[in-house]
This record gives structure tokens, sequence and C-alpha cells, in this order.
């Protein structure tokens, strides 16, 4: 089998017509990629800024034979994904973490 790895789909859907069409299509790469999420993922396109925030909510990282579950939280612009604005990695190696969404709060920043 081929390598796996999770990424981000945008789907435009047509309610009338009842189809959905694939508009874009982003994968991570690079030197600790491709990510692979097990399971738990969420996308939202903020409309603030018109970037993407991904979030791969149960990945592995593997040394040896310790398995460590980790969240990574990345925003990007759909023109520029291989320079993000920001890739969050959460890791604990004792317990691990996992997640299913994340949100952006504007009034944080």
């Amino acid at each position: 089998p081929g390598q796996q790895y999770s990424g981000v789909i945008e789907y435009q859907i047509d309610e009338v017509a009842h189809t959905v069409t694939m508009v874009d299509r982003w994968e991570m790469f690079g030197p600790d990629s491709p990510i692979s999420s097990e399971a738990y993922g969420d996308a939202d396109l903020l409309p603030n800024t018109g970037n993407i925030l991904a979030v791969f909510g149960m990945t592995e990282l593997v040394a040896g034979q310790d398995v460590t579950r980790r969240v990574r939280i990345i925003e990007y612009h759909p023109d520029d994904p291989e320079h993000p604005a920001l890739d969050l990695r959460l890791v604990e190696p004792d317990r691990g973490w996992k997640t299913d969404r994340a949100e952006r709060i504007n009034s944080l920043r």
C-alpha cells in the first residue's frame, strides 16, 4: 500500500442539481510530513483573512517502539500553503493529545 496522509479538501455543493464538485485540495509535505491523522480533523475558512485553519487531531510521532499521539493545527493561505501563518504542534509524551476542532478567536490576537 502507498503512504497514508491527510489533507484539506474544499467542495462546492449544488443543492439544486444534487452534485458535489471538488474545488481545491491541499496536502502537507515538509521535513516531518506528510501529516497523517488517524481520526479527528477539521478545516475552516477564516473570513477575515481568507486563510484556512486546518486541524489534524490525532497524528502519531513514532520513535523506536514508543508512539506519541499529538495534535497539529495549521493556518495557511490557499495561495501559499508552504508558508503557514501558524503551525502549532501539541505534544505530551506520556499521555498524548487528541482534538476534533479548533477555532480562531480574533479578539485574542
